[in-house]
Formats: structure tokens, sequence, C-alpha cells
């Protein structure tokens, strides 16, 4: 598997690059890294370099969407965990769980977190068609195919409520703040 973070945001709501904010003594993106350190091979998918290995965001400032396909256009393996930078309480067993259930379906993804998710390379020209439509809602991928959905509350009961922290805008960072 391939292990992609998203991080080509601009953070306008967070105020600044949130990939480089720390969170309980790390770095947002060495979180999201280590949480797919089972795969073979990670690497943040971005506009811009980072001290990690980074692939271009072929659609920069594009929207999720784009960060998904070029997530997909860069990925050596059929299958994909795709993580944003900014949800820290994610680990390793989280991501075997996404795979065990992924079964026969395109994708597996979280519930409203269409970010958080384990695809298959082989959606790659669908989810560029998608885009080069118009479209920059990575859920919009989501509801035109038929993704196995975990509900949110299976995530939480398995991983625990901080497994879908989201660190989006100042405020967050001020209810997460931990060291």
């Amino acid at each position: 598997m391939t292990g992609a973070v998203l991080a080509g945001g601009r953070s306008r709501r967070f105020g600044s690059d949130k990939a480089y904010y720390r969170w309980r003594g790390r770095p947002l993106y060495a979180h999201a890294l280590f949480a797919l350190s089972e795969a073979k091979e990670r690497f943040l998918v971005a506009p811009r370099n980072y001290p990690a290995p980074t692939r271009p965001d072929l659609f920069p400032n594009e929207g999720p969407l784009g960060g998904l396909v070029s997530a997909l256009a860069a990925a050596g393996s059929e299958l994909v965990a795709v993580a944003p930078v900014d949800a820290p309480g994610l680990c390793p067993a989280f991501w075997r769980f996404l795979f065990s259930e992924l079964g026969s379906a395109p994708a597996v993804v979280v519930e409203g977190e269409p970010l958080i998710g384990v695809w298959r390379r082989s959606l790659f020209p669908f989810a560029l068609k998608l885009f080069l439509s118009g479209e920059r809602r990575a859920g919009a991928l989501v509801a035109a195919l038929p993704v196995r959905l975990l509900s949110r509350e299976l995530v939480v009961a398995r991983f625990g409520a901080e497994a879908l922290v989201n660190l989006n805008r100042p405020p967050d960072k001020a209810m997460t703040k931990a060291g």
C-alpha cells in the first residue's frame, strides 16, 4: 500500500502552515506519516517541499479533489491510504482496520471525512475526469462511487474520539493543544 498525506491547502483558516503546527511535541505532518508507517511508501502531497518525502500537488490550491487525484497519480501501489495533514489522531491500527473493511469496494472512507480513506489507484482516470469537469470536492467522488462508508460512531467506538480530531482553525488548536 501507499500512504499519502494531503498537505496542499493554503491553511487560510488556520493562519499558518498547519503541516508544521506542533501537536503533542511533533509537527502534524509527522503524526500523519507515523500513522501510515506500515505503508510500503509514504509521502506528502503538497505544492511545496517539506522535510519528508513530498510529491507535487498537480493542482495547487484547487481543492481536496485535486489533492486526492494527485495522491492517486503519485502512488506506486494499487491501494492508497489517503489522510489529511490536519488529522493527527489516526494511528497504524486505524489504517489496518480500513484495509480490512475495503473488500471489493473501490474505496472505504469515514462518513463525512472523504479525505480519510483507502482508495484504489485504478480510480485515477475517473477521479481526474471528475476534477477536470470542474468538481473540487472529494465528497463528490464518494457520492459518484459505490464506496464503503464507515460510520463516525464505529470509528470513535473502536479508536476513541481523538481518532477524528481535525485541526482546521485556530480555536481547534486551543481545544486540542497538548504539549
